[in-house]
Protein backbone atom coordinates (compact mmCIF):
# COMPACT_ATOMS: atom_id res chain seq x y z
CA UNK A 1 0.00 0.00 0.00
CA UNK A 2 2.93 2.65 0.94
CA UNK A 3 4.71 1.66 -2.56
CA UNK A 4 0.82 2.01 -4.71
CA UNK A 5 0.87 5.58 -2.87
CA UNK A 6 4.35 6.41 -3.24
CA UNK A 7 3.91 5.40 -7.01
CA UNK A 8 0.77 7.60 -7.94
CA UNK A 9 2.63 10.92 -6.01
CA UNK A 10 5.46 10.72 -7.39
CA UNK A 11 4.20 9.96 -10.81
CA UNK A 12 1.20 12.74 -10.62
CA UNK A 13 3.93 15.35 -9.15
CA UNK A 14 5.80 14.87 -12.23
CA UNK A 15 2.82 15.19 -14.02
CA UNK A 16 2.41 19.07 -14.13
CA UNK A 17 -0.18 19.94 -11.68
CA UNK A 18 -0.04 22.48 -9.05
CA UNK A 19 0.29 22.56 -5.31
CA UNK A 20 -2.71 22.81 -3.82
CA UNK A 21 -4.31 21.80 -7.04
CA UNK A 22 -8.07 19.73 -6.39
CA UNK A 23 -8.07 16.45 -8.06
CA UNK A 24 -11.18 14.63 -8.51
CA UNK A 25 -11.23 10.91 -8.15
CA UNK A 26 -13.39 8.29 -9.28
CA UNK A 27 -13.98 4.85 -8.76
CA UNK A 28 -15.25 2.21 -6.36
CA UNK A 29 -13.65 1.30 -2.84
CA UNK A 30 -10.85 -0.29 -3.68
CA UNK A 31 -6.82 -0.88 -2.85
CA UNK A 32 -5.97 1.38 -5.80
CA UNK A 33 -8.27 4.34 -4.16
CA UNK A 34 -6.80 4.02 -0.63
CA UNK A 35 -3.40 4.28 -3.15
CA UNK A 36 -4.92 7.24 -4.66
CA UNK A 37 -5.95 9.02 -1.90
CA UNK A 38 -2.85 8.61 0.02
CA UNK A 39 -0.78 9.03 -2.98
CA UNK A 40 -2.57 12.85 -4.07
CA UNK A 41 -2.41 14.10 -0.64
CA UNK A 42 1.43 13.50 -0.10
CA UNK A 43 2.13 15.76 -2.72
CA UNK A 44 0.22 18.74 -0.85
CA UNK A 45 -2.74 17.96 -3.77
CA UNK A 46 -6.05 18.38 -2.46
CA UNK A 47 -8.83 15.21 -3.11
CA UNK A 48 -12.47 15.49 -3.90
CA UNK A 49 -14.14 11.95 -4.47
CA UNK A 50 -17.06 11.26 -6.70
CA UNK A 51 -19.51 9.14 -6.13
CA UNK A 52 -19.83 6.28 -8.82
CA UNK A 53 -23.50 6.29 -8.00
CA UNK A 54 -23.69 9.87 -9.08
CA UNK A 55 -26.39 11.23 -11.88
CA UNK A 56 -25.00 14.04 -14.58
CA UNK A 57 -26.04 16.86 -12.27
CA UNK A 58 -24.82 15.82 -9.01
CA UNK A 59 -21.47 15.18 -10.24
CA UNK A 60 -20.92 18.55 -12.82
CA UNK A 61 -22.26 20.37 -9.36
CA UNK A 62 -19.17 18.63 -7.43
CA UNK A 63 -16.25 19.34 -10.16
CA UNK A 64 -17.63 22.72 -10.72
CA UNK A 65 -18.16 23.59 -7.05
CA UNK A 66 -14.41 21.69 -5.65
CA UNK A 67 -12.93 23.93 -8.68
CA UNK A 68 -11.43 20.59 -9.87
CA UNK A 69 -9.05 20.74 -12.81
CA UNK A 70 -8.19 17.13 -13.22
CA UNK A 71 -9.72 13.84 -12.93
CA UNK A 72 -8.08 10.67 -12.36
CA UNK A 73 -10.44 7.30 -12.97
CA UNK A 74 -9.41 4.47 -11.25
CA UNK A 75 -12.25 2.68 -12.88
CA UNK A 76 -13.88 2.83 -16.63
CA UNK A 77 -15.75 6.43 -16.83
CA UNK A 78 -19.98 6.39 -16.22
CA UNK A 79 -21.85 8.07 -19.26
CA UNK A 80 -23.12 10.39 -16.30
CA UNK A 81 -19.26 11.03 -15.55
CA UNK A 82 -18.32 11.84 -19.09
CA UNK A 83 -21.28 13.96 -19.34
CA UNK A 84 -20.68 15.93 -16.23
CA UNK A 85 -16.97 16.41 -16.95
CA UNK A 86 -17.52 17.90 -20.53
CA UNK A 87 -20.35 20.19 -18.72
CA UNK A 88 -18.26 21.32 -16.06
CA UNK A 89 -15.02 22.17 -18.30
CA UNK A 90 -12.26 19.28 -17.01
CA UNK A 91 -10.15 18.63 -19.87
CA UNK A 92 -7.56 16.72 -18.05
CA UNK A 93 -9.27 13.91 -17.79
CA UNK A 94 -5.55 10.70 -16.93
CA UNK A 95 -6.11 6.88 -15.99
CA UNK A 96 -4.52 5.59 -12.83
CA UNK A 97 -2.18 2.97 -15.06
CA UNK A 98 -1.12 6.52 -16.96
CA UNK A 99 -0.49 7.88 -13.89
CA UNK A 100 1.36 5.55 -12.75
CA UNK A 101 3.39 4.66 -16.11
CA UNK A 102 4.48 8.72 -16.13
CA UNK A 103 6.42 8.88 -12.93
CA UNK A 104 10.23 8.36 -12.26
CA UNK A 105 11.69 4.71 -12.83
CA UNK A 106 12.16 2.05 -9.65
CA UNK A 107 15.66 3.88 -9.55
CA UNK A 108 15.47 6.97 -8.89
CA UNK A 109 15.04 7.75 -5.18
CA UNK A 110 11.63 8.85 -3.28
CA UNK A 111 11.34 12.20 -3.52
CA UNK A 112 11.24 14.41 -0.26
CA UNK A 113 7.99 14.97 0.99
CA UNK A 114 6.03 17.63 0.05
CA UNK A 115 6.46 20.86 2.24
CA UNK A 116 2.87 22.04 4.10
CA UNK A 117 1.20 22.82 7.00
CA UNK A 118 -0.92 19.88 8.03
CA UNK A 119 -2.97 21.79 10.85
CA UNK A 120 -4.07 24.18 8.33
CA UNK A 121 -3.53 23.09 4.91
CA UNK A 122 -6.45 21.13 3.08
CA UNK A 123 -6.17 17.56 2.12
CA UNK A 124 -9.96 16.40 0.78
CA UNK A 125 -12.64 18.19 -0.19
CA UNK A 126 -15.72 16.04 0.75
CA UNK A 127 -19.01 16.83 -0.29
CA UNK A 128 -22.61 15.81 1.77
CA UNK A 129 -24.64 13.21 0.73
CA UNK A 130 -28.03 14.17 1.68
CA UNK A 131 -30.46 13.84 -0.49
CA UNK A 132 -32.74 16.39 0.14
CA UNK A 133 -30.07 19.14 0.70
CA UNK A 134 -27.52 20.98 -2.06
CA UNK A 135 -24.41 19.08 -1.36
CA UNK A 136 -21.85 21.44 0.74
CA UNK A 137 -17.97 20.62 0.42
CA UNK A 138 -16.54 20.08 3.39
CA UNK A 139 -12.98 20.95 4.01
CA UNK A 140 -10.62 18.06 5.59
CA UNK A 141 -7.30 19.19 6.74
CA UNK A 142 -4.17 16.61 7.01
CA UNK A 143 -5.20 17.18 11.10
CA UNK A 144 -8.97 17.03 10.95
CA UNK A 145 -7.76 13.15 9.44
CA UNK A 146 -5.44 12.23 12.40
CA UNK A 147 -7.74 13.56 14.70
CA UNK A 148 -10.59 11.40 13.34
CA UNK A 149 -8.43 8.43 13.73
CA UNK A 150 -7.55 9.26 17.71
CA UNK A 151 -10.93 9.96 18.47
CA UNK A 152 -12.11 6.92 17.18
CA UNK A 153 -9.61 5.21 19.18
CA UNK A 154 -10.51 7.22 22.78
CA UNK A 155 -14.17 6.50 21.90
CA UNK A 156 -13.99 2.54 20.83
CA UNK A 157 -10.52 1.25 20.97
CA UNK A 158 -8.99 -1.37 19.04
CA UNK A 159 -6.45 -3.56 19.46
CA UNK A 160 -3.75 -5.02 16.93
CA UNK A 161 -5.80 -8.45 16.80
CA UNK A 162 -8.97 -7.10 15.45
CA UNK A 163 -9.81 -7.14 11.93
CA UNK A 164 -11.91 -3.42 9.96
CA UNK A 165 -14.51 -4.41 7.81
CA UNK A 166 -14.87 -0.95 5.65
CA UNK A 167 -18.90 -0.74 4.56
CA UNK A 168 -19.18 3.04 3.50
CA UNK A 169 -18.19 4.24 0.68
CA UNK A 170 -14.53 5.52 0.25
CA UNK A 171 -15.63 8.25 -1.34
CA UNK A 172 -17.48 9.19 1.93
CA UNK A 173 -15.24 11.06 4.50
CA UNK A 174 -16.34 8.11 7.56
CA UNK A 175 -15.47 5.50 4.54
CA UNK A 176 -12.03 6.88 4.97
CA UNK A 177 -12.25 7.31 8.68
CA UNK A 178 -12.35 3.74 9.02
CA UNK A 179 -9.68 3.20 6.40
CA UNK A 180 -7.01 5.47 8.29
CA UNK A 181 -8.32 3.43 11.28
CA UNK A 182 -7.16 -0.08 9.87
CA UNK A 183 -4.08 0.85 8.66
CA UNK A 184 -3.23 3.02 11.54
CA UNK A 185 -4.18 0.45 14.20
CA UNK A 186 -5.70 -3.12 13.52
CA UNK A 187 -4.16 -6.04 12.49
CA UNK A 188 -5.90 -5.89 8.49
CA UNK A 189 -8.55 -4.05 6.86
CA UNK A 190 -11.43 -5.60 4.54
CA UNK A 191 -13.55 -3.77 1.88
CA UNK A 192 -16.41 -5.44 0.46
CA UNK A 193 -18.49 -3.62 -2.38
CA UNK A 194 -21.63 -2.38 -1.03
CA UNK A 195 -25.22 -4.97 -1.60
CA UNK A 196 -22.78 -7.38 -3.10
CA UNK A 197 -23.64 -11.02 -2.26
CA UNK A 198 -19.99 -11.21 -0.07
CA UNK A 199 -21.46 -8.56 1.85
CA UNK A 200 -24.74 -10.51 2.43
CA UNK A 201 -23.30 -13.79 3.29
CA UNK A 202 -20.86 -12.01 5.63
CA UNK A 203 -23.55 -10.32 7.66
CA UNK A 204 -26.16 -13.51 7.66
CA UNK A 205 -22.82 -15.84 8.84
CA UNK A 206 -22.51 -13.37 12.00
CA UNK A 207 -26.04 -13.18 12.80
CA UNK A 208 -26.35 -9.27 12.54
CA UNK A 209 -28.11 -7.08 10.15
CA UNK A 210 -28.84 -3.13 10.13
CA UNK A 211 -32.30 -2.49 10.18
CA UNK A 212 -33.53 1.11 8.57
CA UNK A 213 -33.77 4.03 10.89
CA UNK A 214 -32.16 2.08 13.77
CA UNK A 215 -28.83 1.96 15.40
CA UNK A 216 -27.22 -1.48 14.79
CA UNK A 217 -26.55 -3.67 18.48
CA UNK A 218 -23.15 -3.44 19.51
CA UNK A 219 -21.35 -6.78 18.33
CA UNK A 220 -20.89 -9.07 21.35
CA UNK A 221 -17.20 -11.09 21.61
CA UNK A 222 -18.30 -14.15 19.48
CA UNK A 223 -19.35 -11.69 16.78
CA UNK A 224 -16.67 -10.15 16.75
CA UNK A 225 -14.31 -13.16 16.71
CA UNK A 226 -16.44 -14.26 13.40
CA UNK A 227 -15.73 -10.82 11.78
CA UNK A 228 -11.85 -11.62 12.16
CA UNK A 229 -12.62 -15.59 10.97
CA UNK A 230 -14.69 -14.73 8.45
CA UNK A 231 -13.77 -11.02 7.08
CA UNK A 232 -10.88 -12.87 5.29
CA UNK A 233 -13.27 -15.48 3.33
CA UNK A 234 -15.31 -12.73 2.16
CA UNK A 235 -13.97 -9.27 1.62
CA UNK A 236 -10.98 -7.93 0.28
CA UNK A 237 -7.52 -7.09 2.14
CA UNK A 238 -6.21 -3.94 2.19
CA UNK A 239 -3.38 -3.96 4.85
CA UNK A 240 -2.28 -6.96 6.46
CA UNK A 241 -0.08 -5.64 9.94
CA UNK A 242 2.49 -8.35 11.34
Amino acid sequence: MVAGGSDVGGSFDVGGSGFFEVVAVFGPSSPDYVATFYGLTSTGAVITSLNVMHNVAELSYQLRDSGARVLILLSEPTPALLAATRKAGVTRVLRLDDVRHAGRSGNEPEPPPAPFDAASEVASVTYTQAPSDVPMGVMVTHRNLVSNVLQTQAVDPLAHSEVVVGLMPFCQLYGMVAVNVGLHVARMLFMFVPGSAEMETFFTEIGTEAKAGEAPAPLTAEQRQMIVDLAPKHGLRLAPKP
